[in-house]
């Protein structure tokens, strides 16, 4: 029965269907009515169920799984839009989710995958296979919400989706997630999303470790392979296990066959409330080898190579369990209380109290069809009154279900999971339920038996009416009450009480009734539950059969091809004992089988039965397997099948073959016991000679081929490796787990193809299988010492002739080394006197001296464990190596090596002439880094390089050559720290010709730093091959074998003078000496030097902080020489000290050698020191007047100098601004002072007397320096040195206008301000400054007022430079065009004249005073008169003088009235011109135009007034109203000429076109002219 809510379910089907799914009572058909509480209940009733007895197998501890079973979601159908196709790999879930579809898709590694619905869970139709776990399909409507879930033990790897057109997208999973959740939109018509799951690293180490536990594998439990027994490859393993759970195979089975090496997968479940205690897995010998607990679960190991036992340990159920279980239903499901029974006084029994699995897995029906008679939606009713009413139920769906069951047909079936969809399969198409996809068990309580059985009938007279839907509602509910015996939701506050009864009393009625009825007689009654695996409903039924039947038996057998039509095979004559005990202690019954197989039956009463074979037919084993018969309604002629296995002989070995001379498995020389061939015949008849030879012909005929140990081994061949063994024939006969088998009967073996190296053995071997007490046997194989397979391996010999190449002479008595490429046997034999030697018994026999090889006249034989014997050759088939051993008499020759072949018996091999070559040796010793003869001294890891040039060496073999570094002056091996100097190396010579010439490379390291230097090195080598030494290059005085460890010694002097005094000057020079040793001749080196402080120990640095070094690259023309170092350097500051040359020798960057002592008197040179203090004579102070005779004087101190020597003082003025030599009228100042010194620190005076009027500003440094012998010891020259330095002043000025702030002069009466710069003087000191304003030309002062224009101000210096500020007052205008000069001196506080700036000619020092003049021209006329007409021009040329060159000036001008004095006017208007320009030269002119109306002036006459102005300030004028230069008149316009004198008219017109013409050629000239000047 499938109950869900009426109301939920109407809005799934729609309006139409809700009119359809209404119950007909009577004629009348009335419309659902729904009761809340009703549904409520079912609901309770569903989660109940599902919570107690779960469908499928319940894993242990996986309670959390059983309770999401309980969640029901059920959605809106949704239109059809993309098509999903999912694929998943096993170890996880995908859930899809959009508004079409909500659909979960599992996949786990045991193959249980699953589809779930909207929360319904079932084996879902589209699961099918497709290089991944699971493949399913979906219609959806996008966009799709995609979850990924990992089950336990397992990771989310990859998903990769392919939308339409194949774009894919993938996503790779690095940290191993659980859960992913991802949005996707779909493509138009389909796309394909493909999940890879991984298992957990922890998980593969879990499943090792089971495999550990099963098969012993451990690193102190190895197994050990027995070559001589032919291991078991296929074994059992069966389960075993109780009621309170189970323990079975994948395919729920119970026993199984396995091969050694099959992974074996096994699951167990648990009733509710039970748990795993132990998983036991148990040996062939009953002894437990390996115990798992819960945690284990799925249980998965690789087959041992022994039968097992897995045997499944329970816990019981406690009372704990159950109150909590309650518990928690009641906190789930507060308003479902479980007290409906309670109120009734109806005992609340354990679960489990009344339901028990089946006896035995085979007891309970193998598989069972169910389906559906269909649905209807009715109303149940409420009884009371006689009447039923609509409500009392409340609306159900009410699925009747059938069922088919051992020959039972149309068997009433009950849901017993309410909320769970029930199976939907029509009678034509039934759902069937096996061991693959549900638990089927009986059911043994009485009271279950008899409501499944009664419980439909009883209903009807419990409700008091015949009503299929409310009978099989009633009857399912009693079911599933006793199933469960504690349902929940049955209590009065949930259910209508006001009625006169309710669905929980009557269920219980029914209950009560059915268990007070009898089994009918005659007639056996069986209950069952089956649980589904896929989350459909459980179902529970009973069925009734008869208790009669018969047991009959088949037999047949196993390997049919073995058998069939062999005489010694037949199937009648097997005895089989029927039990009624699994102990088989009580015999009902005996079967015999006839040669068909088959028996008569025997009549048994229902029940369990066990048979067994008692006496095997001919020709096979017995078999002593029981097997369970079950006898019931279901099958009433139980017949069951057996069968036997036909004797055989599973042989390992078929034949194992020997050398003929040793008798072992191992082949003698190069022979091989592998790739023999022979061929083996089988004969289904019992004779003790080849059956051939009388013409019998075989069954079956077979070639099979040898190992390398001569044995042709059966055992253990696949179809991947059976080619090793089997090369042509018939079918091979195998039993059922592939391994090779003969039957009774004759084989035959004969080898028909010698393996490598031997002779065929045509030998005919018979062997014959047989059974003696079920045992077989295979009897007289060639497997052993008595019965083999022997053969002679082929034999022969070898000669060999032995010269010197060139020569072609024979080499005597040369030892040969004869070895076995395949055993290693190795013998030595001597050429004769004709260089000759055989190993045929024709030379010497082999029995002669055998392999003593003292000389020539000794025997050879190959075969250590075998007899020698000179028939026959003495070297067994086998490569041979023939070498050359080295003697005095091949010393210096390269060895010979060959190899020969033995491949045919009794022939003689030869080697042909073998050649000797001679061997030259040359060698050529260097340093590794450099490729030189010297080797760096300080070099810890030195390397030598010898490289040996040879001659006549073999292409492709390799050498040895030894060398040993040897001391020339002691003539013995170098010794470091007490051990030899060696090295050894092995080469190649490459080349495509006998002989090759070539080079090899030595390198020999050691601490060169342990060597004394000056050392010389001679490198000796020794050439090996094979470890023989065959040549040598020894020769103590060879130039090419040397290197050497170098030394140095130096020697430091004065370059200039050859003593040991240094020059403390800024051009200093210092010769050093440097004696060397053991350097390589041609080669480039280089000496690097330092002068040290001898006082600090320090490098010196000379003035500019350099460090004193020096340099010299020289290639080496001996072995031994010198080098000179000339240090250059700035020693001025060295005075007083004394330093110490030390020296490196360099090769290619690397230092070799170092000279460094500070102690040593030859590399040390001093130095002497000096100091001046110089002042001005005249003033006493460090500040020298300007003037043309002045005198310096400088005291000079020194010390460091030697007493009673003469020495010359000298010294030189220096500019300190220019850092160079002080010049006075293109001189140097110098002086000098040549004296002896008194004592070693001393002090002597020069005096300096110059001309200093040219010096002003300048600031001097006294330099000072000491000679001897004409060459400077000590130089005191310090451009900053305050003592050194004397100062001359420095005084400018700078005079401008006040008024124009120039040096323009203003017009009139001014002041002109005088700034006075001054520097070089010393701050702190008084000083005077007196100025006077004087005239340019005649340098006499200006006068003002009657008086000298003068300045005068005392002052203190603050600064060495600064100004001061003084004003001189006069008119200008007295001095119009002349230049006045400001003149000043400057005094010390006691009135000495420092400076004087009184230069006539200073342009700063001057100030210009204007002057202009102007005439004023008419510009028709380039007169002074002008015709009064309507337009005159007037142009007034201004002539200026002494103005400024580049300033900017202004000239302005007006017409004057001559007459009145006033101001011209035209029109009642002045007339007015200006012009601006700049100066071009001190004096010049410019023009000005005036423009106007003079037709009213005719008689007058104008005067022109013309200013100056600078920078808007009046600095000249010319205003004279009597000057005629600057007046024109104006006259009036003569009249014209009588018109009848033509020729007056003519010349008329002519003057006048001429005037014209001048005056526009006068006026443009001009204006051009006016241009120029701007």
């Amino acid at each position: 029965m499938e109950c869900v809510k009426g109301e939920r379910r109407l809005r799934q089907v729609g309006k139409k269907k809700m009119m359809e799914h209404v119950l007909d009572s009577g004629t009348k058909r009335r419309h659902m009515k729904f009761k809340t509480k009703a549904f409520a209940l079912m609901l309770s009733a569903a989660t109940i169920f599902t919570s107690i007895f779960p469908a499928g197998q319940v894993m242990a501890g996986t309670e959390d799984a059983v309770e999401k079973q309980k969640k029901t979601e059920i959605t809106a159908e949704g239109s059809i839009g993309s098509e999903v196709h999912v694929k998943l790999s096993a170890g996880g879930s995908v859930r899809l989710f959009s508004e079409s579809t909500d659909k979960k898709v599992t996949s786990t590694d045991q193959g249980e995958n699953t589809v779930s619905d909207h929360g319904q869970t079932a084996v879902s139709t589209p699961i099918n296979k497709e290089g991944y776990n699971l493949s399913f399909r979906e219609a959806v409507n996008g966009p799709l919400d995609v979850t990924f879930q990992a089950l336990d033990g397992y990771h989310i790897s990859t998903y990769r989706v392919t939308k339409d057109g194949g774009a894919t997208e993938e996503k790779k999973f690095s940290d191993h997630p659980k859960q992913v959740k991802e949005k996707i939109e779909l493509g138009k018509k389909v796309f394909v999303l493909e999940v890879s799951f991984e298992k957990d690293a922890s998980t593969v180490e879990k499943q090792q470790e089971i495999q550990n536990k099963v098969s012993g594998n451990s690193e102190n439990n190895k197994p050990v392979e027995d070559t001589s027994v032919q291991p078991k490859t296929f074994y059992k393993a069966k389960t075993n296990w109780t009621g309170q759970g189970s323990v079975v195979f994948k395919d729920s089975t119970t026993e199984k066959t396995f091969k050694a090496g099959d992974t074996v997968e096994l699951f167990f479940s648990t009733a509710m409330g039970h748990t795993v205690k132990e998983i036991q897995v148990t040996g062939a010998d009953g002894q437990k080898i390996a115990s798992f607990g819960p945690a284990d679960y799925p249980l998965t190991f690789t087959m041992p190579t022994q039968d097992v036992t897995v045997s499944g340990i329970f816990t019981d159920v406690t009372d704990a369990y159950f109150s909590q279980r309650s518990a928690s239903l009641e906190s789930q499901y507060p308003n479902l209380g479980m007290t409906g029974f309670a109120e009734l006084g109806v005992k609340q029994a354990s679960p489990f109290a009344r339901i028990r699995r089946a006896r035995s897995l085979m007891a309970v029906p193998s598989s069972i069809n169910a389906w559906s008679e269909g649905q209807i939606l009715y109303e149940a009713y409420h009884y009371g009154g006689g009447n039923w009413y609509a409500g009392h139920f409340g609306s159900m769906i009410d699925r009747h279900f059938k069922v088919a069951v051992d020959g039972h047909d149309d068997v009433r079936a009950y849901c017993l999971e309410p909320m769970i969809q029930g199976v939907d399969n029509s009678k034509s198409n039934p759902y069937r339920f096996n061991a693959s996809n549900a638990r089927i068990s009986e059911v043994t309580d009485p009271t279950y038996i008899r409501v499944a059985y009664y419980g439909f009938d009883e209903a009807a007279n419990v409700i008091g009416t015949h009503d299929a839907g409310a009978q099989a509602l009633l009857a399912h509910v009693a079911l599933a009450k006793v199933a469960h015996d504690n349902v929940a939701g049955f209590s009065n506050n949930i259910w209508n009480t006001s009625t006169s009864g309710t669905l929980a009393r009557l269920a219980q009625q029914l209950i009560d009734r059915c268990a007070t009825k009898g089994l009918p007689s005659g007639k056996e009654v069986r209950a069952y539950v089956v649980n589904p695996n896929g989350g459909k409903q459980a179902l529970g039924f009973a069925v009734a059969s008869d208790n009669k039947g018969k047991v009959s038996l088949h037999k047949s057998a196993e390997l049919s091809e073995l058998c069939s039509g062999n005489s010694h095979y037949n199937l009648a004559g097997a005895v089989y004992g029927i039990y009624a005990d699994p102990e088989l202690n009580n015999q009902v019954g005996t079967l015999t089988t006839n040669e068909n197989g088959d028996t008569g039956s025997i009549e048994v009463t229902y029940g369990t039965y066990y048979a067994k074979e008692l006496t095997a037919p001919k020709g096979f084993y017995k078999n002593d397997e029981v097997y369970q018969v079950n006898v019931n309604g279901g099958n009433q002629n139980a017949r069951f099948e057996a069968s036997d296995i036909p004797m055989n002989d599973p042989i390992s070995v078929l034949l194992s073959k020997r050398d003929k001379e040793t008798g072992k498995d191992s082949p003698l020389g190069g022979a091989s016991l592998e790739g023999a061939e022979y061929t083996v015949k089988y004969y289904d008849t019992d004779m003790a000679t080849d059956p051939a030879a009388i013409g019998i012909n075989p069954v079956r005929t077979w070639v099979f081929k040898t190992d390398a140990k001569g044995r042709i081994r059966l055992n253990g061949l696949t179809n991947e490796n059976i080619s090793k063994v089997f090369v042509s024939g018939d079918d091979l006969y195998k039993d059922e787990f592939g391994n090779i088998i003969f039957p009774l009967g004759i084989l035959t073996i004969q080898e028909t193809k010698a393996p490598t190296g031997y002779l065929i053995d045509n030998q005919v071997f018979v062997a014959k299988t047989t059974e003696s007490n079920s045992v077989v046997r295979t009897n007289n194989l060639p497997i052993s010492d008595a019965i083999n397979s022997a053969e002679q391996a082929k034999r022969g010999d070898l000669a060999i002739t032995k010269t010197i190449a060139g020569t072609g002479r024979e080499m005597p008595r040369v030892r040969f080394e004869i070895k076995s490429k395949t055993t290693g046997e190795t013998h030595v034999v001597m050429t004769d006197e004709n260089g000759y030697y055989s190993t045929s018994s024709d030379f010497i026999p082999h029995s002669f001296k055998t392999n003593q090889g003292e000389n020539s006249h000794a025997g050879v034989w190959f075969g250590a464990d075998t007899k020698v014997d000179d028939s026959k050759g003495a070297l067994p088939f086998d490569t041979y190596i023939v070498t050359e051993l080295p003697s005095k008499d091949n010393y210096g020759y390269d060895l010979v090596q060959t190899e020969i072949t033995v491949s045919e018996n009794a022939v003689t091999v030869s080697t042909g002439n073998l050649k000797n070559y001679h061997v030259d040796l040359q060698t050529q010793a260097s340093y590794t880094k450099d490729g030189s003869k010297t080797v760096n001294p300080k070099d810890t890891k030195a390397q030598v390089t010898d490289v040996l040039a040879y001659t006549n060496l073999t292409p492709g073999r390799e050498y040895t050559v030894k060398g040993i570094a040897m001391d020339q002056a002691t003539q013995k091996p170098l010794l470091i720290g007490g051990k030899e100097v060696t090295v050894e190396a092995k080469f190649t010579p490459q080349g495509n010709t006998e002989k090759v010439s070539g080079t090899a490379t030595v390198t020999f390291t050691f601490d060169a730093t342990k060597i004394k230097e000056g050392t010389t090195i001679v490198i000796y080598q020794t050439l090996y091959w094979n470890d023989m030494e065959f040549q040598s290059h020894r020769n103590m005085n060879s130039l090419e074998q040397t290197v050497y460890i170098p030394s140095i010694h130096t020697t430091a002097t004065n370059a200039a003078t050859g003593k040991k005094t240094g020059s403390a000057t800024a051009k200093s020079q210092i010769k050093d000496v440097v004696n060397y040793r053991g350097l390589t001749i041609g080669k480039e080196y280089t000496i690097k030097g330092k002068l040290m402080d001898k006082a600090t120990g320090l490098v010196v640095t000379d003035a500019k902080g350099r460090e004193v070094t020096a340099e010299k690259t020289f290639k080496a023309e001996a072995v031994n020489g010198s080098v000179e170092l000339i240090y250059e350097l700035d020693a001025s500051l060295l005075g007083g000290k004394t330093t110490v040359v030390f020296e490196n020798l360099y090769y290619n960057g690397n230092l070799y050698v170092a000279h460094n002592d500070l102690n040593d008197v030859d590399q040390t040179i001093p130095f002497g020191k000096i100091k001046t203090t110089a002042m001005g004579k005249d003033t006493g102070n460090k500040l020298s007047p300007i003037g043309k005779k002045v005198t310096i004087v400088d005291s000079v101190s020194y010390k460091n100098l030697i007493p009673g020597e003469t020495y010359t003082m000298k010294g030189k003025l220096m500019d300190k601004a220019t850092g160079k030599e002080l010049l006075v009228n293109g001189k140097p100042l110098t002086a000098e002072k040549t004296f002896v010194a008194k004592e070693s620190n001393g002090s002597v005076e020069i005096t300096f007397t110059l001309d200093s009027s040219l010096l002003s500003g300048k600031t001097t440094v006294v330099f000072e320096n000491i000679q001897q012998d004409g060459i400077d010891l000590a130089i005191h020259a310090d451009i900053e040195d305050k003592d050194q330095t004397v100062f001359f002043p420095e005084v400018h000025t700078k005079a401008m206008d006040v008024n124009t702030k120039d040096q323009v002069a203003s017009l009139g009466v001014t002041a002109i301000s005088d700034v006075f710069y001054y520097g070089n003087l010393i701050p702190g000191e008084t000083y005077t400054v007196k100025g006077t304003a004087i005239d340019q030309k005649t340098g006499k002062a200006i006068l003002y007022q009657g008086k000298e224009v003068t300045a005068e101000t005392t002052f203190t210096a603050t600064n060495a430079s600064g100004e001061l500020h003084m004003n001189f007052n006069l008119d200008t205008s007295k001095y119009l065009g002349q230049t006045i000069v400001i003149v000043d001196d400057l005094y010390d506080a006691k009135g000495v004249l420092l400076a004087a700036h009184n230069d006539r000619n200073n342009v700063d020092q001057s100030i210009y005073v204007p002057q202009i003049h102007t005439t004023a021209l008419d510009a028709a006329s380039h007169s002074h008169k002008a015709l009064a007409e309507k337009q005159t021009t007037i142009v007034d040329t201004i002539t200026y003088t002494n103005l400024i060159v580049g300033k900017e000036y202004t000239v302005k001008g007006k017409l004057m009235d001559k007459a009145t004095g006033k101001e011209l006017l035209v029109n009642g208007k002045p007339v007015v011109a200006e012009k601006t320009f700049v100066a071009e030269s001190v004096n010049g002119s410019v023009d000005i135009t005036f423009t106007l109306d003079s037709s009213n002036l005719a008689g007058k006459s104008t005067v022109v007034f013309e200013q100056c102005f600078y920078d808007g300030k009046l600095v000249a004028a010319h205003e004279n109203i009597h000057d005629a230069g600057q007046t024109v008149n104006f006259y009036a316009k003569p009249k014209a000429p009588k018109t009848s004198d033509s020729f007056d008219l003519i010349l008329w017109g002519s003057l006048m076109a001429l005037a014209a013409a001048s005056a526009i050629v006068i006026v443009r000239r001009r204006r051009r002219d006016t241009k120029v000047n701007q």
